[in-house]
């Protein structure tokens, strides 16, 4: 008695692609499950095929398993495009963006290197210097407006006077980034 040899049936890998690319485009929360259950009812006269193919079509089509993010219908429909295009040209007038930042000058390189066995050591002054605050003023139509720099950190009164320390027209609008 010989060997039976199995059927082999040609397996149109182009179509197998493309449909596995247009179930990911259309239902990206799918698993490899379900992507080989849509792609056998989207192509019933291929073979059956393994989710291991499948794994591997993903690769060919560099698709990749990512965080899956909610994005509203409604964020495209055209009533609310129209709305964007009313909220942003009411805001065409001159903008200034105010924000502060905390800067370490002291940071230092936390890698070394020693012989095997021994522990890489640096030695160092026994103190440290104040961080340093970093105030500023930004236009969208005039670049830089005004900028301060303090030793310590942001308190209520020193952003008061930063505050007081500008040049600002009333019609203009103030963005105050935390």
């Amino acid at each position: 008695m010989g060997k039976s040899k199995d059927l082999e049936v040609a397996i149109d890998t182009d179509a197998m692609r493309a449909v596995v690319r247009a179930v990911v485009e259309e239902h990206p929360e799918y698993t490899i499950r379900n992507i080989n259950r849509e792609l056998r009812t989207r192509l019933p006269q291929s073979p059956a095929v393994s989710q291991t193919t499948i794994s591997g079509i993903l690769d060919e089509l560099l698709i990749t398993t990512k965080k899956l993010e909610d994005a509203p219908a409604e964020r495209n429909w055209d009533r609310t495009k129209q709305q964007r295009h009313a909220y942003v040209t009411l805001l065409m007038h001159e903008l200034i963006f105010i924000a502060e930042a905390g800067i370490n000058i002291w940071t230092k390189r936390t890698r070394g290197r020693a012989m095997r066995g021994r522990r890489a050591v640096r030695v160092v002054q026994g103190r440290r210097e104040p961080n340093l605050t970093m105030t500023f003023a930004v236009s969208n139509v005039g670049g830089l407006i005004y900028h301060e720099l303090t030793e310590g950190g942001m308190t209520s009164q020193r952003f008061n006077d930063f505050i007081g320390s500008l040049q600002i027209v009333p019609s203009f609008a103030c963005v105050l980034r935390n």
